[in-house]
């Protein structure tokens, strides 16, 4: 079942459009516990979510929907806010800087646009599906109304999004010092 948005919500309800319960309930509850499971699991190994309580990982897959790309679709263009960020669950993605200067590709398991979602400032760069993609999406007004009510989670979520912050600061400043080893400098040419 898809709602009104074409996204598809994790959790279905147990009735149908006229409000009869469906027939094969039962393995309809099957289906959504083993799928809750599998997202619950992929949700545990992100590392913004990394010591959370399963009764607080269950929180987050209750705001997450599926929601799908096709090759060449953007998920987030740089001059836009993102109100979302996305768990890329199959497929994979490519990260492009002003349009045209490729920073990375980024495979499943993976999450993407936790940074304009945080900071609520536009996007820093534009992700396309280079092929046909399945993500998790979860709505930033969803998230913070999470962390708005759930203090230990809001502490765990921010302190694990400041050290993610801090090892892509620490790979960025590696990469500047190995492009300033390949380029010579002024000074050589004095000594």
């Amino acid at each position: 079942m898809e709602n009104d948005t074409g996204n598809t919500p994790l959790h279905q309800s147990e009735q149908n459009n006229n409000g009869i319960v469906d027939e094969n309930k039962d393995a309809d509850q099957r289906a959504v516990a083993s799928d809750s499971e599998f997202i619950i699991n992929i949700l545990k190994k992100l590392p913004i979510f990394k010591g959370l309580s399963n009764f607080q990982h269950k929180k987050i897959f209750k705001i997450c929907y599926h929601k799908r790309f096709n090759k060449d679709q953007y998920l987030c263009e740089e001059i836009d806010k993102s109100n979302e960020m996305y768990i890329l669950l199959s497929g994979k993605l490519k990260v492009i800087y002003r349009g045209k200067t490729l920073i990375t590709y980024i495979s499943p398991i993976s999450l993407v646009g936790e940074l304009a979602v945080f900071t609520s400032e536009q996007g820093f760069s534009s992700v396309i599906a280079t092929e046909n993609s399945a993500v998790l999406a979860i709505q930033k007004e969803d998230i913070f109304t999470l962390l708005k009510n759930d203090r230990s989670m809001t502490f765990c979520v921010l302190m694990n999004f400041i050290s993610e912050l801090a090892n892509k600061l620490r790979k960025d400043d590696e990469i500047i010092e190995e492009l300033r080893k390949k380029i010579p400098s002024n000074n050589s040419k004095d000594q």
